[in-house]
């Protein structure tokens, strides 16, 4: 019986009850639904937990399937429903690089035509495709995991992710077109390619062996709470369409955009995603809530957000890298100009220049809005206390400004607790007793969390001294600041390590202050400045030094660092560190494009609404590149979902 076939009958039993049928179910499953959970919420054990409420779900609403057939692809929604209302509650995620797709030709279904004969070596195809799909954004490898493994159509992704179809078409048409770059770039090599084409990739998706994640002992676990909580359901075929109204919006990737200790932008309504240029959208007209904010109707927010556009301009890096991307900037200004003088309250206006840096600007550089929750946090540094220096003087006069927004409330003198809300998720460790390794997945990697994983790291390398490699993953960091590394990974390590970064910056009347300490020439002053600095108009460079000198030896743990486009601020800035050093090897994808906020960043005030606007310089890679563009590469390119088994394969192959 082929598989599907054996799907089919199985459900048919399940939904009569039949609870052999239900743990069959589940076995041919679970390690697929499982990965793609893991892939959103980037935690073990909160992937697990998702997992049996998935099956829980799916079991008790089996009568609402229509085609049983369709079993997986309506479990994955299922799962990937479950997996966004944990991200709403857990922390505020944005939705990540969804392209202007009013010119998208129409996206082929041509599933059908995706499995040509490869002449290649099995192992060798494998490992070409893995390394192609590793290169694509997390936006677009979820919609070619849903469109070619799951075989949900663009209809049904668009419909369980509450997004535009045009938008699930688009991801596809650029996943294509970066898969198709990549071959020609391996062919120009000599690479013998037998044939493969992108489509070829995509189709080879569905017969790529996938290791079991979810261990044994956890899936067995998950199964018996599963078939002894989920209650006998037995019901007719009721007619219910296929993925029925259950699903709602999910994010395609996540952005984190760090500096010392903040958090990701908009708290207030982030995961409402942004509409893409050209459709037509309902107004944001939600209504005032009664919160204290009735001042908020008296503010023009439209005036407010032509002065934030003129800062833009004027100030910000990478408004000129945008246009040579293809961004129709006066669309995207129009657009969320109009969204703007809709806005009704502060919170309304908040969630628009949300859709603005993530969607409308795409992500590039760092930019964001100072939140309320991370306001007072910038009071516990004595820099601003003492305001010695130039920078700390020009945030401070920011930040007390008498016509700061009332959303930001500073903390009572003396009262120290500014940074609680901070605590958040302590280091993950894991021992692999055969590769003789320890690896430590990091999380909230700030300051005030520094002497707890401090201790967390040197407990961990106590309990293994026997071990040899020391694996950091970075996937899914959202951030946090280069400081935090120091006292936390790399002293307890040992030796003396130093790195110099080059940042620039357009120097205008605003920006000019915020850099008033560091040593900046100009960019015509230097022997040699990259391309783009002269493309963004940038005239002022200085270096920044990445640095960590210890008085212990350095220890013999031979270190790897696992990132991927999710990895920025502060574990954006530790790949940098590793890529120019060589103190661990990268593996995985490139990091979030931008470092974030590398030096002190520079901060407004927005005219009207009060709010705290803050963006970065533009930073050079290891490799030379611009920071906004590329990212940190990695060392080993592979797909981040097998970042950590491509690793511990490296290490066994090394002994």
């Amino acid at each position: 019986m082929q598989q599907n076939e054996q799907i089919t009958d199985l459900v048919k039993r399940a939904v009569k009850g039949d609870r052999d049928a239900m743990s069959d179910l589940y076995t041919h499953t679970c390690q697929r639904t499982y990965r793609t959970i893991l892939g959103l919420v980037r935690d073990e054990q909160t992937a697990q937990d998702l997992t049996q409420e998935t099956y829980m779900a799916a079991f008790s609403g089996l009568d609402r399937l229509e085609d049983p057939a369709r079993f997986q692809p309506w479990l994955i929604s299922t799962a990937v429903h479950k997996s966004k209302n944990q991200l709403r509650s857990a922390k505020p995620l944005l939705f990540s690089e969804l392209e202007d797709s009013a010119a998208l030709e129409e996206f082929p279904d041509a599933r059908a035509e995706a499995s040509p004969e490869i002449s290649l070596d099995r192992a060798e195809t494998a490992r070409i495709v893995r390394e192609l799909l590793g290169e694509l954004n997390e936006s677009q490898q979820l919609a070619v995991e849903l469109f070619y493994y799951d075989q949900l159509s663009t209809t049904e992704i668009a419909r369980s992710l509450d997004i535009p179809q045009s938008t699930v078409k688009t991801q596809l048409h650029y996943a294509r077109k970066k898969l198709e770059a990549g071959l020609r770039r391996l062919q120009s090599k000599g690479v013998e390619l037998g044939g493969l084409t992108a489509m070829g990739c995509f189709g080879l998706l569905r017969t790529l062996p996938e290791e079991p994640i979810l261990p044994r002992a956890e899936a067995e676990a998950i199964r018996s709470k599963i078939l002894s909580q989920t209650p006998v359901k037995v019901a007719a075929r009721t007619g219910g369409q296929l993925l029925r109204g259950a699903l709602g919006k999910v994010l395609l990737g996540v952005l984190g955009v760090a500096a010392a200790g903040g958090l990701i932008l908009g708290g207030a309504k982030l995961l409402r995603s942004a509409p893409e240029i050209g459709d037509e959208q309902p107004a944001q007209t939600s209504s005032a809530q009664e919160t204290g904010e009735t001042e908020a109707l008296s503010i023009d927010y439209g005036k407010d957000f032509d002065g934030l556009w003129t800062v833009l301009e004027r100030d910000y890096p990478f408004l000129p890298f945008l246009e040579t991307q293809g961004s129709n900037l006066e669309t995207v200004r129009g657009y969320y100009r109009d969204q703007a003088a809709m806005a009704q309250t502060t919170d309304d206006y908040v969630t628009v220049l949300g859709g603005l840096f993530d969607n409308g600007l795409k992500r590039t550089g760092a930019i964001r809005l100072i939140t309320p929750e991370e306001y007072p946090y910038f009071f516990l540094f004595d820099e601003f206390a003492e305001a010695e220096s130039a920078a700390a003087a020009a945030w401070a006069a920011v930040l007390e400004d008498p016509n700061l927004s009332p959303l930001y409330q500073k903390p009572e003198p003396g009262s120290g607790e500014a940074a609680a809300p901070y605590g958040g998720k302590q280091p993950f460790v894991r021992w692999y007793e055969a590769e003789k390794t320890v690896s430590i997945s990091f999380f909230d990697c700030i300051l005030s969390n520094a002497e707890r994983d401090r201790d967390l790291v040197r407990m961990a390398l106590a309990e293994h001294p026997e071990a040899e490699n020391l694996i950091v993953d970075l996937r899914g960091n959202a951030g946090g600041d280069f400081e935090y590394w120091k006292p936390v990974l790399l002293e307890p390590l040992g030796g003396d390590w130093s790195w110099s970064a080059r940042a620039f910056y357009r120097d205008t009347p605003i920006t000019a202050p915020f850099y008033a300490d560091f040593d900046a020439i100009p960019v015509s002053a230097l022997d040699e400045a990259p391309a783009w600095a002269a493309d963004l108009r940038l005239d002022r460079c200085f270096s920044m030094e990445l640095e960590s000198h210890s008085n212990l030896p350095e220890t013999a743990l031979k270190r790897w660092v696992l990132t991927d486009n999710q990895s920025c601020g502060g574990a954006a800035w530790l790949a940098a560190f590793c890529r120019g050093t060589g103190w661990a090897t990268v593996l995985g994808s490139h990091t979030s494009t931008g470092f974030g906020l590398g030096a002190v960043g520079v901060l407004e005030l927005l005219p009207e609404s009060g709010l705290l606007l803050q963006f970065g310089e533009a930073v050079e890679t290891p490799d030379g590149g611009l920071d906004a563009e590329t990212g940190v590469l990695p060392d080993v390119s592979c797909n981040p979902k097998q970042a950590l088994e491509t690793c511990l394969s490296l290490i066994r192959e090394s002994k």
